[in-house]
């Protein structure tokens, strides 16, 4: 094939991936269920649920049910996508862990676009017979229905950059800084084009409050959460620089608890025109009085301004973040990790956990890299595994053996029967994840015994 056509295949691809249908896939299915994603589908449909309970004479006509349906999904979804950026204990713990809670905020931001378009599309359809459709498509026409095509608009190319474009880090971040601005136009066009909203209390304060909320939920995210969330001060007390890899150790200010596999988000203060907080997993083990992170150059951040952190340095972080550790210590199951270049530091920090208090179960950690220089941390995973008898380690080189796949992991282990009673961890480039993952499943392996880091929010 050649490389434009390449090219125009992704490019449709991504196209795709704004589409609502993450649904379909059995591996992130299994991790889109959870209490918080049901708690947040009944708050959405109690909008609707007041709505016909107050037997609105908009009920007799099926385009105006239509769009009015899909326009009170939209802002009901789109404020409570909001509240999902919090980062709050009590959220994470809800959709079990930070980084299902923002697959399900993607997902959201998707169902968002969808239900606004068939908003605007049941308007169009009502009034095609008069011909009177041109006041939803042109701005500036009628100033309520401006509002909304305005907000529909900014969604739209947000999503698109973000889903589509794939900017840098820090593009995505400003871009997402501008997503109140769909969810004030949103509220201002509901609230004076809405003759329910102003003939029933009950549901303009309801369809208020929520937008409130959201609204609320963003400058927490956006001003507070800095000063109210899990806050420490921290140190920088060593540096490490090595190819393609910063390694920093760190002490905080009261020491930060965590458990083996999770994650932070650091902020260093010396760096003023840098306010975004980047997230990276923890590498050492739980009670070491430290915290280790290891950064990959994969960006702005991590290639240039990382690196000239010095020891000295001070830091802020926040956390810890993620539920990855919890579930490898809440199962006693023979297990395979499998990692992908950086996704091997919450790796790191499990083998150590595991050595320092051995639970007796079998585990392979298989790890891909290019070659032997990206293999860093090939020495410190031999010595876990020299003393520890039950945990095997197995390096493979994709330059020299080509790309993992699930059969040469079922291989490395000892067969099928083997895979198909394991638990299965996998962190590492989306893309080998999910295609490692499926793999396995065609193997034998059951969706419900694979899970995944990916902490990927672009």
């Amino acid at each position: 094939m050649r490389q434009g056509s390449k090219e125009s295949g992704s490019r449709r691809g991504r196209f795709r991936d704004m589409l609502p249908l993450d649904y379909l896939e059995p591996l992130t299915r299994n991790q889109l269920l959870s209490i918080g994603s049901l708690a947040l589908a009944l708050s959405t449909f109690l909008v609707i649920l007041v709505w016909v309970s107050r037997g609105s004479s908009s009920l007799e006509d099926s385009f105006t049910v239509g769009a009015k349906v899909n326009a009170f999904l939209a802002i009901t979804l789109l404020a409570l996508n909001f509240v999902l950026t919090t980062r709050l204990r009590l959220l994470e713990r809800a959709f079990q862990g930070l980084d299902r809670l923002y697959k399900v905020h993607k997902l959201v931001g998707k169902l968002v676009l969808t239900f606004a378009f068939l908003h605007l599309l049941f308007l169009v359809f009502k009034q095609l017979p008069s011909g009177d459709v041109w006041e939803y498509l042109i701005p500036g026409l009628e100033w309520t229905a401006t509002l909304g095509i305005l907000s529909f608009v900014f969604l739209f190319v947000l999503l698109l950059l973000t889903l589509v474009f794939r900017p840098p880090y820090h593009l995505w971040h400003m871009g997402h800084r501008l997503m109140f601005i769909p969810l004030l136009l949103a509220t201002l066009h509901s609230l004076l084009a809405g003759s329910d909203l102003a003939k029933y209390p009950v549901l303009r304060f309801l369809v208020i409050g929520i937008c409130v909320l959201g609204l609320i939920s963003y400058i927490y995210t956006l001003v507070l959460y800095r000063y109210l969330g899990p806050r420490y001060s921290a140190e920088i007390i060593g540096v490490s620089r090595m190819e393609g890899l910063t390694e920093l150790e760190l002490r905080s200010d009261p020491p930060m608890g965590f458990h083996a596999g999770q994650f932070l988000f650091v902020r260093f203060p010396r760096f003023v025109r840098v306010h975004e907080m980047f997230p990276f997993s923890i590498s050492n083990a739980p009670g070491e009085g430290t915290i280790r992170i290891s950064a990959k150059k994969a960006g702005d951040f991590t290639s240039d301004i990382l690196p000239t952190v010095k020891k000295g340095d001070k830091a802020v972080i926040m956390g810890p973040y993620g539920k990855f550790g919890e579930r490898f210590l809440a199962h006693r199951k023979d297990m395979i990790w499998v990692a992908g270049g950086i996704g091997i530091t919450p790796f790191l920090s499990m083998a150590k956990q595991e050595t320092k208090e051995p639970t007796g179960r079998r585990i392979d950690l298989v790890w891909s890299v290019r070659d032997l220089k990206d293999a860093i941390y090939n020495g410190d995973l031999s010595n876990e595994a020299s003393a520890n008898e039950d945990l095997h380690h197995h390096l493979w080189l994709s330059g020299e053996r080509g790309r993992l796949t699930g059969s040469d992991i079922e291989s490395m282990i000892g067969g099928r029967d083997d895979l198909r009673r394991r638990v299965i961890f996998l962190c590492g480039p989306t893309a080998m994840m999910k295609g490692i993952a499926t793999q396995l499943i065609h193997l034998g392996a059951h969706p419900r015994n694979i899970i995944f880091e990916d902490f990927n929010l672009l």
